[in-house]
């Protein structure tokens, strides 16, 4: 199997479950998660809605974190963030939604009367 995979250029890291020091930066990422989990909640239960905000909210708060260390120029201001890349993506998908949808087209009122099919009616 590893010269199948070679052959493909298929790069392989062994990253045994009782070794998470394997792990590099994505089990940095999760301990990350988890202490700042630990730090918010602690003993307490939760909802899944209150588990998913604050989830959310530690992913906006690590998304936000630089991506390389900061300038030490004090007028330079700038910081690459993975949240960066998220939201500009996002919001280029979003974007465009509206432009999908014609808000031109009249819209019957609520009391006005619509007349239900028939079988004679062509779609």
């Amino acid at each position: 199997m590893r010269e199948a995979v070679e052959s493909e250029g298929i790069k392989w890291h062994f990253n045994p479950p009782a070794a998470p020091n394997f792990g590099e930066l994505w089990e940095a990422g999760v301990q990350s998660v988890r202490a700042h989990l630990i730090r918010v909640v602690g003993a307490q239960v939760l909802t899944f809605e209150e588990f998913y905000t604050v989830l959310v909210q530690v992913e906006s708060a690590l998304n936000s974190r630089s991506l390389y260390p900061m300038s030490s120029d004090p007028h330079d201001i700038s910081a690459l963030t993975s949240g960066q890349q998220y939201y500009s993506l996002l919001s280029s998908t979003i974007s465009w939604s509206g432009r999908t949808v014609n808000n031109d087209t009249p819209r019957p009122s609520r009391t006005a009367e619509i007349n239900n099919l028939r079988i004679s009616n062509v779609m």
